[in-house]
């Protein structure tokens, strides 16, 4: 048991100081953050607050919204999907705000997997047909591509056959 906190204290040290070096993208150290390490999900919502807290106390607005959607993740890891859809709506809201469109489609695709998680097709497909939008907007191919099979996968479970078929030839372009 001791080992055991020794390692979780030791790792938010580690997070703590790898977020407090100048060189280093605190967007990219959320965004490349494995939530799964270990399976231990409270201890990864508590170092994915830590840097979230980091990135307000630094004002970097980009890290907080790439922050909401990590903690959305393990939210939904949790099987708590409200609380993934609030912190997808800060996400999304924060980007608008910043005028970060990828990230505002990143969002809106995330909430669209919730929705599909819960067996709502009808407003995932509206969630990704928005990232969809969004990122054609940017010209953004991972954006494009990241909504074109979801919406395919809906369709597949709407029964919608030959507009799935659409999507996923039209998803090999990107």
């Amino acid at each position: 048991m001791r080992s055991g906190l020794l390692t979780i204290i030791l790792a938010t040290i580690s997070v703590f100081a790898f977020a407090q070096e100048q060189d280093t993208s605190l967007v990219d150290r959320i965004s490349n953050f494995n939530v799964v390490k270990g399976n231990d999900l409270d201890s990864a919502m508590s170092e994915v607050m830590m840097l979230q807290n980091i990135a307000h106390e630094r004002g970097d607005k980009s890290a907080e919204v790439v922050s909401y959607r990590k903690v959305a993740q393990i939210f939904q890891l949790q099987s708590e999907s409200d609380s993934a859809l609030a912190a997808l709506q800060k996400a999304y809201n924060l980007a608008k705000a910043i005028h970060d469109t990828l990230q505002m489609s990143k969002s809106l695709n995330q909430i669209g997997v919730v929705h599909k998680n819960r067996g709502d097709y009808q407003r995932a497909l509206e969630y990704y047909e928005g990232a969809l939008t969004l990122g054609q907007a940017i010209q953004n191919d991972i954006a494009i591509s990241g909504a074109l099979m979801p919406l395919g996968v809906v369709s597949v479970r709407m029964g919608q056959l030959e507009t799935a078929s659409e999507y996923y030839a039209l998803s090999e372009q990107y």
